[in-house]
């Protein structure tokens, strides 16, 4: 798609413009496939899009220690086309977006560090947010350069542009019912994005951890434009739907970031599975998500392809959900016992069968399993698992608010 050098002949004159162009599309690859990946809204006027990819699961988390600081994950931040299609034509307005990794500064570790300062009279807001420079001159650097004259001199000359992210704070307005501080004015090639609020009840010092119940994600976390699933808009903000009713800064189990964009989804046959313990998947950490499964029975055995159930009176479809967001929670994702005749899933199993089937997750390792009692399980069982985007901020007690 991108305009291409082609040199006709040998012996042909380079112009700068032909070096700035083999630099340009190279350069610039990775951003021109995100854009057709994520497919940002093009500048029209004000602020470019924004987006955050987080690489993992929660993006800001406490540090574990007595020290007021939170960690920052690595993550890239994108921003999409800075001028209208007036100054740069309709593909550059589409497509010119940049992007910048932010990667730990130490060493070993994978996150940066950010101390929050101690509260002085009252509760506070922080918000922590990235800024993204599009495009900026990189550190001059000695290069020789050979007059019309012919004479060669070195001169320090600026050869390269640096799209760059850097993490800042801005502290809120202290106060017994504190507001959020807003981000930062951006302009189209220095942009600030949000990544996270977190509340400090005083008194707060230097030496008191950080609360994970008190961190709210805020960043504009995207998937790809068309086979994305993500929480409302709303569910993780500090003034959203699942704020706190007596507004003590903690979140809800109405609580949903969009950091948990994504899905997985794998689907299992399951009929005649022995008893015991099995491994069903353990290519990703399946812990902390959200579930929605579907699961399909038949009292028929023997009908032709594993998974072909047909339009028969006793083939029966159930669906259910759960959740794995905490560690400490029930792992179980769901259960299909004939024995409980309460149980919607329960119907899925033929009569006659007495097979209890049990899918979970291991909450030390993250693997998916399968426990079969009193079967084998029946021939025709056929399960379909979603999940979204993994999130492990979230805790075993939560007040509904």
């Amino acid at each position: 798609m991108e305009e291409q050098f082609k040199a006709p002949l040998n012996g042909l004159e380079i112009h700068i413009e032909d070096v700035d162009l083999w630099s340009k599309n190279a350069a610039l690859a990775d951003d021109r496939v995100l854009a057709e990946l994520l497919q940002l809204a093009p500048f029209t006027a004000g602020e470019p899009a924004k987006a955050i990819l987080p690489y993992g699961k929660a993006l800001v988390v406490p540090s574990g220690s007595d020290d007021s600081t939170v960690r920052v994950r690595p993550f890239r931040a994108i921003i999409g086309s800075r001028d209208t299609v007036a100054n740069i034509g309709h593909k550059d307005n589409w497509h010119d977006v940049r992007s910048a990794l932010h990667i730990p500064n130490v060493s070993g570790q994978q996150y940066r560090n950010v101390q929050l300062s101690a509260t002085a009279s009252n509760n506070r807001w922080d918000l922590i947010w990235c800024r993204v420079e599009a495009d900026i001159p990189s550190a001059t650097k000695p290069r020789y350069v050979k007059s019309s004259g012919g004479t060669v001199i070195s001169q320090n000359l600026i050869a390269t542009k640096i799209t760059t992210v850097t993490i800042g704070v801005n502290e809120g307005t202290e106060a017994a019912s504190p507001v959020g501080p807003n981000l930062p004015e951006s302009i189209p090639t220095v942009v600030h994005i949000p990544l996270a609020y977190v509340y400090l009840e005083h008194p707060h010092t230097l030496g008191d951890p950080i609360n994970p119940r008190h961190i709210w994600e805020a960043a504009p976390v995207v998937g790809l434009h068309s086979a994305s699933v993500r929480p409302g808009s709303r569910a993780g903000l500090p003034d959203g739907y699942s704020a706190s009713t007596d507004w003590d800064g903690a979140r809800t189990a109405r609580f949903a970031p969009q950091s948990m964009t994504g899905k997985q989804e794998r689907f299992f046959q399951l009929g005649g599975l022995a008893d015991g313990i099995h491994t069903l998947d353990d290519s990703i950490d399946w812990r902390q998500r959200f579930f929605k499964w579907w699961v399909q029975g038949s009292t028929v055995d023997n009908y032709g392809a594993p998974y072909y159930f047909p339009n028969h009176a006793d083939t029966r479809a159930e669906t259910g959900g759960a959740a794995s967001i905490d560690d400490s929670f029930d792992p179980t994702i769901c259960r299909l016992r004939r024995s409980d005749g309460a149980s919607l899933a329960a119907r899925v199993l033929p009569a006659g069968h007495l097979a209890e089937i049990d899918l979970w997750v291991n909450n030390t390792t993250g693997a998916l399993y399968v426990t079969i009692a009193n079967g084998p399980a029946p021939t025709n069982v056929f399960l379909w698992l979603e999940a979204t985007g993994q999130f492990d901020l979230q805790q075993a007690t939560s007040p509904y608010g």
